[in-house]
């Protein structure tokens, strides 16, 4: 994205402003969570954000993260101590050198933006969170994902919006070259509700409108179907969303080559060939597939029973099915099951394998859809996001955010 769109003075550091240290950017301060303030002022903060602007914006249960795994990754909250479900190795793709510290494979930044110049006085657990964005850096594959972004509807057209995907992109590129300094590209991909799937009426932004809002901000569509895993135990995978990219300059490119005939009557018939070379954008299939891979384990790490381990198939699996396995837990006691505390006093409660393994095959179907697309492709093109618009909106599409 060109930094000359961007309404604001390059970023820089400031000194401490209350609890933490504060990039400033302009018109707008930048807090981020993840290595800033106290526990307790980090707690107070995502909160704010979540509670006050989160939970309004993306209003589809499904779509949105518990605060509870925010909290896990922003060290506020124990990390499970189940082990996560790891996934075979993909050795046909580069792997970073990484010093994985970081929970359950992945590192996630919360980006919190106040208005420069409104309530300088106060603590910054007292000033008002104006927007905000959420990234998740993914350690194996080497891919971001712009989880979340949004800003206040009384803070609209300012600019922020472009202010808050570059700072975004800026952090997952900085969380990246922490591991490796030597990497050139992080691709970065973004969910969006299909306006095809999702009605104006049930979103805080008519998804016909934000397809538009994000091709302004940089983004591109990615030509595959796109399956979102479930995000909590009490939510199912999500099918209504396009997946996208943000389009930098370092989005791989191929050239396509077509033939145009043109025929021209005089006196003689003239026929002339014309060839037309134009540059299109893709990813590999190979690497969209390792991130949805990770993905999807790592939330299945989350969301599944204590004990059952679930191995996704590797990319050039013959058969989803056949490749799917599940490592159930021993019985516990004569009972089998799980031992829980109740009242002080312990029960076995019987754990029902099967159960848990026809809830989590549900989970799967979809899954096995989307990567049977990406296990016969090469590379996946890059679209222009408008053509997945539905053609008569009476919406308009404002013009900056």
């Amino acid at each position: 994205m060109d930094n000359s769109t961007i309404e604001s003075t390059p970023s820089r550091e400031e000194a401490p402003i209350a609890e933490g240290r504060v990039s400033s950017c302009g018109q707008f301060f930048i807090s981020p969570l993840r290595n800033n303030h106290s526990p307790e002022v980090r707690r107070s903060l995502l909160h704010s954000f979540y509670n006050g602007l989160m939970i309004e914006a993306f209003p589809l249960e499904d779509e949105l993260d518990p605060i509870e795994t925010w909290e896990q990754h922003l060290n506020l909250l124990p990390i499970p101590t189940h082990p996560p479900h790891h996934l075979p190795h993909l050795p046909q793709l580069p792997q970073p050198v990484l010093a994985v510290t970081e929970s359950q494979g992945e590192v996630v930044e919360v980006l919190l933006f106040f208005d420069a110049h409104l309530d300088q006085d106060k603590p910054l657990t007292q000033r008002t969170v104006i927007g905000g964005g959420v990234v998740e850096y993914f350690l194996e594959s080497g891919c971001g994902l712009l989880a979340y972004f949004v800003v206040s509807p009384t803070e609209r057209n300012r600019g922020l919006s472009k202010v808050i995907i570059q700072a975004c992109v800026d952090s997952l590129y900085a969380i990246a070259r922490e591991r490796d300094p030597c990497v050139a590209y992080v691709p970065i991909f973004a969910e969006t509700n299909d306006p095809h799937c999702v009605p104006a009426g049930e979103d805080s932004l008519a998804p016909n409108i934000r397809l538009g809002v994000l091709h302004k901000l940089g983004f591109g569509l990615l030509n595959c179907d796109y399956v979102q895993p479930p995000l909590s135990k009490h939510t199912k995978p999500c099918t209504d969303l396009l997946l996208t990219v943000f389009l930098d300059n370092n989005v791989p490119t191929y050239t396509v080559t077509t033939p145009t005939t043109s025929t021209s009557s005089t006196t003689t018939t003239t026929t002339t060939t014309t060839i037309t070379k134009q540059k299109r954008l893709f990813l590999p299939a190979a690497r969209i597939y390792s991130w949805i891979h990770e993905f999807w384990s790592l939330c299945l790490g989350q969301v599944c029973d204590d004990g059952v381990n679930v191995k996704l198939p590797p990319l050039r699996s013959t058969s989803i099915s056949a490749a799917l396995s599940f490592a159930l837990p021993l019985p516990m006691g004569k009972a089998g099951g799980r031992s829980v505390n109740n009242n002080n006093t312990q029960q076995q409660q019987p754990f029902q394998p099967q159960l848990a393994v026809q809830r989590i095959a549900e989970w799967l179907a979809p899954f096995g859809n989307l990567v049977q697309q990406l296990r016969t492709a090469d590379k996946i093109d890059v679209l222009d996001l408008r053509t997945k618009q539905i053609p008569i909106s009476s919406d308009p599409v404002p013009a900056r955010l």
